[in-house]
């Protein structure tokens, strides 16, 4: 899943190019058509294969690229809560998404991508399909929807929300995020990490 999240971020970066989207995308494909396979059968080596092979393309992407807030809130995340750099980018991811995708040159951006990864936007409404696909996944894999759902105590997460957001608003990655997040968008996406997206 941070493979996926590199290629994701990468793909949708302030400092995106043309090199980095077409690593990005063949990246966030391969682990789509794989992870999954990889996961449920741990002798299945050209699913492991694709997966190497997903893992570098997405290295060069973000190497060159940049990452966004889903890696800033990670990086805050798992160090307050002691949690696996991946699965904290994946609990992450999904509300990020949904939150860049509000910009309406990213959720083209978003389009783009899906259409290079083969996924297809059935409700014409690319990041909200981008995003269940993620969660989906997350799903299929065991991966806890939110914060809350890997068991952080609310009392525990709202102690530690403002720092959080302090360290995520100073990190490295939020620079190249296409969305440059206020304090209280920061907390608003965070909050959505820990209770998840309110029901329409």
């Amino acid at each position: 899943m941070d493979v996926l999240t590199h290629a994701i971020e990468a793909y949708s970066s302030l400092d995106n190019n043309p090199f980095a989207r077409c690593y990005a995308a063949k990246a966030a494909e391969l682990v789509f058509k794989s992870l999954y396979d990889s996961y449920v059968d741990g002798h299945d080596l050209n699913a492991k294969a694709s997966m190497q092979i997903a893992s570098c393309m997405a290295g060069i992407a973000f190497n060159s690229a940049g990452l966004g807030i889903t890696h800033s809130l990670a990086h805050a995340i798992g160090a307050q809560w002691h949690l696996p750099h991946g699965l904290a980018n994946a609990i992450v991811l999904p509300y990020v998404i949904e939150f860049n995708g509000q910009d309406p040159y990213t959720a083209s951006v978003y389009g783009r991508l899906m259409s290079a990864m083969g996924l297809l936007n059935i409700s014409g409404n690319a990041p909200q399909m981008l995003r269940k696909s993620v969660e989906t996944l997350k799903s299929e894999l065991n991966i806890p929807a939110t914060l809350r759902e890997q068991g952080i105590e609310e009392r525990d997460y709202l102690g530690a929300a403002d720092a959080i957001v302090s360290k995520a608003l100073k990190d490295t990655c939020t620079a190249t995020n296409p969305i440059s997040p206020t304090r209280e968008q920061m907390r608003m996406v965070l909050d959505t990490v820990y209770y998840g997206l309110k029901k329409n």
